[in-house]
């Protein structure tokens, strides 16, 4: 009787559904879209017949999950939620990194297969049940039986200001309840198949390099070309225009960048935006078995795997081991010889002020040859004059968001500056410099102490 109940609630549903995608009423496509995985998901629960007796619950589970907040939390109950996660999982035993914003959550912990469950368990019964709809399949995303050995070794829960660094604040940026639609992986695969239709690439440039969607007809594919996620609201503002006219598919790895920009996308006046529902990992997973789908390359991730690819032994590969891969699987290429490669290995990245990984092959990396990303030698091809700035990058968004007029800033004001003594970068802080100093090598640590006008 009760899954008769929810097939007449699905069924109510998917009819709505159909008419706000004839009326293309993006809104009521999104709430329709969450109510019917909804009711899909309480009847396939219903027709499973309950194992728990069974649980193998050896190893270690793995946990991924992110969750934003709205309205977003004020100061005292952010500081109290971040105390309440931490003795949480200490008391659970459970281990990783746990993002905690004013917007919500973002983490990825390891721990046994019940501590995993109590946590999730929990986060549903927290704020008076607003996270009580996620669920362990698509929002908890739990892989069990993992070795112990892949255990985070501690567990750290630590406050950001944004979920992901977009340089928006908080209580000024667009709403993600009005982001774009989420689509399966199967859905988005059809419409990387459509005309006028353009996909946009919400990581950084170098994770891009790697890897990316190619659809053979259909969407046109775009890199904004990002050193990092700060640079997208600019881009966006500057290409709104001209894809006035198009639909506008996003995807990042989890799902998680996507949320934010698909709303700025949104709130700059564009209707027809759709979102990769779990990111790649989502639809690699799909796609297993046909190869990737749609994907071509690696999809590069944050932990030891560095990269992985559509089937399972991409991701088994013991990633201490480089083996020089097959040039017809591979989508990227050393930046300093150009050979075929998409290994990031050995933590070298692009010299200051840039910072980004460097894709180096094995021949490269171990003669320590000197290199440049991409985007640093397009800048350089196209006479670009400066590269970019990390710390400039982040002091231009810092005033940007200053509500103090410039005009009211007292001139003349003499700041200490230290100069590194070979490339003459200066450095507010001896510690900046010394920092500086120890990423590039520079042998000469003597500080030029001057005063200059601010």
């Amino acid at each position: 009787m009760a899954a008769e109940k929810y097939e007449r609630k699905l069924d109510k549903a998917l009819r709505k559904l159909h008419t706000a995608e004839a009326n293309d009423d993006a809104e009521d496509m999104l709430s329709l879209r969450v109510k019917v995985e909804k009711y899909e998901r309480k009847i396939k629960q219903l027709a499973t017949p309950s194992t728990s007796d069974d649980v193998d619950k050896s190893g270690m589970s793995l946990l991924l999950f992110y969750a934003y907040v709205e309205p977003a939390w004020s100061p005292v109950r952010h500081k109290d939620t971040l105390h309440w996660a931490e003795g949480l999982l200490n008391s659970l035993g459970v281990t990783g990194r746990l993002r905690v914003s004013r917007e919500g959550f973002n983490g990825t912990l390891t721990g046994p297969y019940d501590g995993i469950r109590a946590f999730t368990d929990a986060m549903r019964l927290r704020d008076n049940g607003y996270f009580a709809h996620m669920n362990n399949q698509d929002d908890f995303k739990i892989t069990d039986n993992l070795p112990e050995g892949q255990a985070f070794p501690k567990l750290k829960v630590f406050a950001v200001t944004e979920l992901v660094n977009y340089g928006l604040g908080v209580d000024n940026a667009p709403s993600v309840n009005n982001g774009g639609v989420h689509l399966e992986p199967k859905q988005y695969h059809q419409k990387l198949l459509e005309d006028n239709t353009v996909v946009i690439d919400i990581r950084n440039s170098y994770e891009a390099d790697i890897g990316r969607f190619a659809p053979p007809t259909g969407a046109e594919y775009i890199d904004p070309k990002m050193r990092v996620s700060t640079e997208f609201p600019a881009w966006a503002k500057d290409n709104i225009d001209r894809l006035k006219d198009k639909q506008v598919l996003m995807y990042c790895t989890g799902g998680i960048r996507c949320e934010r920009a698909s709303a700025l996308f949104r709130s700059l006046g564009h209707d027809k935006v759709f979102q990769l529902k779990g990111g790649i990992h989502n639809y690699l997973t799909e796609y297993a078995s046909q190869g990737g789908g749609l994907w071509v390359g690696k999809n590069y991730t944050f932990d030891k795997r560095f990269a992985h690819g559509a089937t399972e032994d991409d991701d088994k590969k013991d990633a201490d081991i480089v083996e020089a891969p097959t040039s017809d699987e591979i989508v990227g290429k050393c930046v300093a010889c150009s050979k075929p490669w998409d290994k990031y290995r050995g933590r070298k990245r692009c010299p200051v002020p840039c910072g980004v990984p460097l894709l180096l092959c094995n021949e490269c990396l171990a003669s320590d040859v000197a290199a440049k990303c991409f985007l640093c030698q397009e800048d350089a091809h196209n006479g670009t004059k400066d590269r970019f700035n990390k710390r400039q990058h982040y002091n231009q968004l810092a005033l940007k968001h200053d509500n103090v007029p410039r005009d009211d800033v007292p001139r003349g004001k003499k700041v200490a500056v230290h100069a590194c003594g070979v490339c003459k970068e200066t450095f507010t802080s001896r510690n900046g410099l010394f920092k500086h100093v120890r990423a590039t090598g520079h042998a000469d640590r003597k500080a030029k102490k001057q005063k200059v006008a601010a």
